[in-house]
Parts: structure tokens; C-alpha cells; sequence
């Protein structure tokens, strides 16, 4: 349970302290989606100081509250990423400010559906735990899961940032290969 609350909130701080330090906004991303601009920009404003909250009560181990809360933030966000998807928006969720510079497509999305599973089986531990163990209690075990929690998040973070970076690189790759196909076959350059 520490491990997956731990997990699930230094990334939910991550997110919303980059988007903080960055000033980069989801709104280009919720307008592209067609939200209403008043909303977008409700939603654009509220959602850094929300991550950034979440994540610190997820941390801070402050019971089943923080956590449900994270599951229904993250599932959100993994509903929209999918609408987006499906609706053909390619504008940057932004969903870790400048550090996240890789174009929207399926490992944004499938970013957003992990995090949203984590989240969800971070409630569900929480709420089969009760509420006697859903607040930390610091011990040897504690301190073990959060240290793992945290360089899980770690792990998660960088590697789709990685992996996103590799879909990037490699659909590059094939649209110029496809481009100096075509030269070759118009007579222009060979390689």
C-alpha cells in the first residue's frame, strides 16, 4: 500500500511542480479537445496546485481520502488522453511541463492509463487495508516501501519520457526513409 501511494504521489508532484516551474499549461491541449474555454481554463489553473496536493497527501500517508482522490484525478486524466487519441488531437498534453517535449500519441496515452491503474489499485489497497493502517507508521518496512515507491515513480517518469522519445525518433526515421523513396523513384536522389 506505502509503496503504491508513495509511487502514484511523487509522480502526481512531479507532474504539477513541472508544470509550476515551467508555466506550461494543459490548456492548448483541453482546447484542442473542444472543452469549453471557460472550463479549460478553470481546469488549466486548478490542475498543477491539485497534483501538487494530491501528491503531498498521498505522501504524507493521510489516509483513504488522498487516495481516492488521486484515482479519480488519474483516471480523469486517462479518459481525456483517450478522447484525445481517439479524436485525432496531436497538441502536447503537457503533463509534466517542460519536461515532458515528446509529441501526443499512444505512449502519452498509455502513459496516462498506467498511472490511472496505479492509482486505482493505490485506493483499492488502501480501502481493503481500513482505516487503522491506511496512515503511515514509520518503521523499517515503511521506510523501504517509500524509498522503492519512490524510485518506481522515478522509473516511471523517465521511462516514458524515453520511450516517447525513441516513438519520436523512429517515426522521423520513417518518414524520411519514406521521403527519399519517393526521390529515388522520381529519379532524384539514391541511396
Amino acid at each position: 500500500m506505502v509503496f503504491a501511494q508513495t509511487a502514484v504521489g511523487v509522480v502526481l508532484f512531479v507532474a504539477g511542480v513541472s508544470k509550476v516551474v515551467s508555466k506550461q499549461s494543459v490548456l492548448p491541449f483541453l482546447v484542442a479537445l473542444t472543452v469549453p474555454r471557460g472550463v479549460a481554463e478553470f481546469a488549466a489553473k486548478a490542475v498543477a496546485p491539485l497534483e501538487i496536493a494530491c501528491g503531498v497527501l498521498l505522501l504524507a500517508g493521510l489516509g483513504s481520502t488522498p487516495a481516492y482522490l488521486a484515482a479519480a484525478l488519474c483516471t480523469a486524466f486517462a479518459v481525456l488522453l483517450l478522447l484525445a487519441y481517439r479524436f485525432g488531437v496531436t497538441e502536447s498534453c503537457s503533463c509534466f511541463g517542460s519536461l515532458d517535449r515528446s509529441e501526443f500519441g499512444i505512449v502519452v496515452v498509455f502513459r496516462g492509463v498506467a498511472l490511472a491503474v496505479a492509482a486505482l489499485w493505490s485506493a483499492a489497497l488502501v480501502t481493503r487495508a481500513g482505516p487503522a493502517e491506511s496512515s503511515l507508521a514509520w518503521d523499517r518496512a515503511t521506510a523501504e516501501a517509500v524509498t522503492v515507491g519512490a524510485a518506481a515513480a522515478g522509473v516511471y517518469v523517465l521511462g516514458f519520457m524515453l520511450l516517447a522519445e525513441v516513438v519520436q525518433f523512429e517515426g522521423h526515421r520513417r518518414r524520411l526513409r519514406h521521403q527519399h523513396a519517393a526521390k529515388a523513384e522520381t529519379g532524384g536522389e539514391h541511396l
